[in-house]
């Protein structure tokens, strides 16, 4: 087989390799996204047991006005998909928020959070927004 057809022909089966191992990474969807209720947030919350890290995904000046308390503010941009976190690893469940029930930013912290192999990532049904209207605790300030 000439050199320019045998190159070709690996090219190809490169290809179908790299593309096959991109598929091997976790299958994230808006299907696999777990909600949480507030009730049982609330009670993760009062036990402060620290396995779970509530993430708060709205703008900065919004967490500022008020969050869940012990909340950490976080953007999609402070996750690297490659390399996890230590400071995240410390915790069996993750659970991310933002506005309310129908937040893309938490659905997408949520997806990229999967991504990056964590564990247990949840998202809390209703967001902020019903935390807030079950007259549920809220801190203020960073």
């Amino acid at each position: 087989m000439p050199t320019a057809p045998r190159t070709f022909l690996l090219f190809i089966v490169l290809c179908i390799v790299a593309a096959s191992l991109g598929a091997c990474g976790p299958k994230v969807s808006d299907a696999t996204v777990t909600p949480v209720a507030p009730a049982v947030v609330q009670r993760w919350v009062e036990r402060d047991s620290g396995k779970q890290l509530l993430i708060d995904v709205r703008p900065e000046e919004s967490y500022r006005a008020g969050h869940i308390p012990g909340a950490v503010s976080m953007s999609t941009a402070d996750v690297n998909e490659r390399e996890r976190d230590p400071r995240l690893l410390r915790y069996s469940t993750l659970v991310v928020y933002g506005e309310d029930a129908g937040s893309a930013r938490a659905r997408a912290m949520v997806k990229r959070l999967m991504v990056a192999k964590y564990k247990d990532v949840r998202q809390l049904q209703g967001g902020y927004a019903q935390w807030t209207s079950l007259g549920l605790p809220v801190e203020r300030g960073n």
